[in-house]
């Protein structure tokens, strides 16, 4: 069966648009060499997409429709750390070019990922315990009773150590 090809003009060239917003979101994500992949292929025998494609490409369905606010929850579990850094490029200059409001939540964020936020909201034991810019967060919580930074620590890395195993202040 063929598809019906639309005779109105704005159909068309909506279509078009579409299809130039997927291709930029395939580029972008590095999914286009498995673009006409199945995305469940691979369990039934198939050649489908790996976990990390699969990750990424759900991340393309919910940016695809050009959202107001991305909400993601760990949008980058399960990707190596190529893959989120990718991915939180990605989503960092969809909210500074796009105006749109991205909230990610990431447990552990590498310290190249760490520094593409301009948020940083840390919560421990139900609390929230720091919003504010990421790069002053550490000293935040040294005044509520955490250690500094050792030198040579990345401050991502610290900031993990101190919300499992110190208790603060509220």
């Amino acid at each position: 069966m063929r598809p019906r090809i639309s005779s109105n003009p704005l159909a068309v060239l909506l279509s078009h648009c579409v299809r130039s917003l997927v291709d930029l979101l395939l580029a972008q994500l590095s999914l286009g060499a498995v673009a006409d992949a199945r995305i469940g292929g691979r369990l039934a025998g198939g050649g489908g997409l790996s976990g990390g494609e699969r990750r990424r490409a759900s991340v393309g369905v919910a940016l695809v429709g050009c959202p107001r606010a991305v909400l993601l929850d760990e949008g980058l579990s399960g990707l190596d750390g190529h893959s989120a850094l990718l991915v939180a490029s990605l989503l960092c200059a969809l909210g500074a070019k796009a105006d749109r409001l991205v909230a990610l939540s990431v447990h552990q964020p590498s310290s190249h990922i760490f520094q593409l936020f301009d948020s940083l909201v840390l919560l421990g034991g139900g609390r929230l315990l720091y919003r504010g810019p990421p790069l002053a967060a550490a000293a935040a919580l040294e005044r509520r009773g955490a250690p500094a930074v050792p030198p040579g620590v990345a401050p991502a890395d610290h900031l993990l150590h101190v919300l499992a195993t110190t208790p603060l202040d509220a």
